[in-house]
């Protein structure tokens, strides 16, 4: 099972809880399958910048690429209709690795999927891969001091 179009036609924040403890996968050949665990995940609701204006803007469930000083960024968009925003993807737990936003571009294939959505490709996410509960772990729900005005929500998993 698989997030449809809907889940994605929702406000930023909304999707950004919810994409919490997915699976995320990139299956393209049975002997070519990548996989983990969403852990961290933050959501934006605005470009601050008209340069970034379309990527906040195009279909939601769209994939992209935010470009930063410190290296690409995994972005999939989320808004409702006539809104904009998007989700940034900050670390995947891949068996013992944890995979920060330029692994997650790579290993993932976020660049040469940018512009399709989700689920149209090779990408997909399924709810709820773990019960984070039982494995002892909670989200917690605060957004970095000095954050950007734009950025609404910023979840993390933590040992309970």
């Amino acid at each position: 099972m698989t997030f449809d179009r809907d889940f994605w036609s929702r406000n930023p924040k909304q999707v950004a809880r919810d994409l919490m403890f997915s699976g995320v996968f990139n299956y393209s050949a049975a002997s070519n399958v990548y996989s983990g665990i969403l852990t961290e995940v933050d959501a934006w609701d605005q470009a601050i910048r008209d340069t970034d204006s379309e990527l906040f803007s195009i279909a939601p469930g769209s994939i992209g690429v935010f470009s930063s000083r410190r290296g690409n960024i995994p972005v999939v968009t989320a808004h409702a209709d006539g809104k904009t925003g998007l989700i940034t993807l900050r670390k995947i737990v891949a068996g013992q690795e944890e995979l920060g936003p330029k692994a997650i571009c790579e290993r993932f294939g976020f660049g040469q999927l940018a512009g399709s959505r989700v689920g149209d490709n090779t990408l997909y996410f399924s709810p709820k891969a773990i019960d984070y509960n039982k494995q002892g772990l909670t989200i917690v729900d605060e957004l970095p001091k000095g954050s950007p005005p734009n950025r609404v929500a910023y979840f993390k998993a933590i040992r309970a």
